[in-house]
């Protein structure tokens, strides 16, 4: 397993986005976030096919080393079809829910670079209220990340 490499997204000094290449080809596919800024990874999350695209992830609300939701993109299409969490006993279960629209204040996070569904969306009608301030701290942590991309020039031009 390759190095995880971190992006401190809020300034503190300590990384809170992490990414590594676990297989070695050079195209990152294992990612943990840091939601809360506690130093402790929520969310962990693969793309296993390398697509760029979220295959699954897990989250641990409670910060007890526990995951408390899971989620699986079984067929690819950047939509959860399975969702694991206490409300379903800790089984996966299909969502039967129509995915939400947008969050009011974060724009529209159900797009994310490239125009891809972003699967965190399809957890938010079977999360808690402490796990929906999780999901939309991703959300702001992500975006507070791309701007720090964005904003640095190492291109030396």
């Amino acid at each position: 397993m390759s190095e995880m490499y971190f992006t401190d997204t809020n300034g503190d000094g300590v990384g809170d986005v992490g990414q590594a290449d676990t297989n070695g080809n050079g195209v990152a596919d294992s990612f943990q976030v840091d939601a809360n800024f506690d130093g402790y990874a929520e969310i962990l999350s693969q793309d296993v096919d390398e697509n760029g695209l979220i295959d699954n992830i897990q989250i641990d609300t409670n910060l007890d080393g526990v995951v408390d939701t899971a989620g699986v993109d079984v067929n690819g299409d950047t939509v959860l079809d399975l969702v694991a969490n206490p409300a379903t006993g800790g089984q996966f279960v299909t969502p039967t829910a129509p995915a939400p629209g947008p969050n009011p204040g974060l724009g529209d996070p159900s797009i994310i670079g490239g125009g891809g569904h972003d699967p965190l969306i399809d957890l938010i009608p079977f999360a808690t209220p402490g796990q929906v301030d999780q999901i939309n701290d991703i959300f702001d942590s992500r975006n507070d990340a791309i701007e720090n991309i964005l904003d640095s020039d190492d291109d030396d031009d």
